[in-house]
């Protein structure tokens, strides 16, 4: 059967009217052809751009994006430069007692490290002539100037008791320590602790203990804490009393079982 169109009489079309017909469907064809292949490359334009939007939101900074971000400047880290030395300066002492920094003791602050080993250092191993043990122990045999040096006044208390550390032997222990700062603020060395009382009879060298602080020293009057009192003073190291004799209380406390001191200059050279 053709597809031929029949004309209004129902005769078949002349060959004329036949050439057109072919034309006219050559004419379709061609443009249902290209329709498709305009279909066709929007389609794949289509996947193009999805495929190239998600490449840039994985990579910002890729070579493709045509508007990427603004790139952070990177961070430089420089050496730091070594300090520069400060020259000294020269300090002139001067004779005020309120010119002396304050250290303020606490009773629970311990200035001595657990792992220390007690080992006094007798003064006369120094080699410094501090006179003889004992002599100046009573307070009447003392001259009656002014000492130069004083025993520093905190909280309206002049004795501090610390507990000793476990890593010292915790409560089988009992001393006394103390420094001795000198005008211009530093530990005086060199000098002399004369401690008396309860049968007991010791001198030992300031900073003998750096452990204790500046111009540190210790003695150790027992191996458990007790209640006696004890006179403490300085000896310079001429033989010369320092500072007047001192009374130290020290208590049967486990808590409390190191009595603490601090000798302050307020006057002499």
């Amino acid at each position: 059967m053709s597809n031929r169109p029949d004309d209004e009489g129902g005769f078949a079309p002349l060959p004329e009217e036949f050439r057109d017909y072919e034309a006219i469907a050559r004419r379709k064809r061609s443009n249902r052809l290209g329709a498709n292949l305009l279909t066709l490359v929007f389609l794949l334009a289509t996947f193009g751009a999805c495929g190239w939007i998600i490449l840039i939101w994985n990579d910002p900074y890729a070579a493709i994006n045509p508007f990427p971000p603004n790139t952070p400047f990177p961070r430089v880290i420089t050496e730091t430069p070594a300090a520069t030395a400060i020259p000294s300066a020269t300090l002139t002492p001067t004779r005020a007692p309120t010119d002396i920094p304050t250290i303020t003791f606490t009773p629970t602050e311990t200035i001595i490290p657990a792992t220390l080993t007690f080992t006094p250092i007798p003064a006369g191993e120094l080699g410094l002539t501090l006179g003889t043990p004992g002599a100046s122990g009573d307070p009447a045999a003392q001259p009656t100037q002014v000492q130069p040096f004083v025993l520093q006044v905190l909280n309206s208390q002049q004795v501090f008791y610390i507990t000793n550390p476990d890593g010292r032997g915790g409560c089988s222990w009992a001393s006394i320590t103390g420094t001795v700062i000198g005008l211009d603020g530093l530990g005086v060395l060199g000098y002399g602790v004369h401690i008396t009382g309860d049968g007991f009879d010791q001198m030992v060298a300031t900073g003998s203990d750096s452990s204790a602080g500046p111009g540190g020293w210790e003695v150790q009057i027992g191996d458990a804490p007790r209640e006696a009192t004890y006179t403490v003073q300085l000896i310079d190291p001429s033989g010369s009393p320092a500072s007047e004799a001192y009374q130290v209380r020290t208590v049967d406390d486990c808590s409390r079982n190191i009595a603490a001191v601090r000798f302050i200059q307020v006057g002499g050279s």
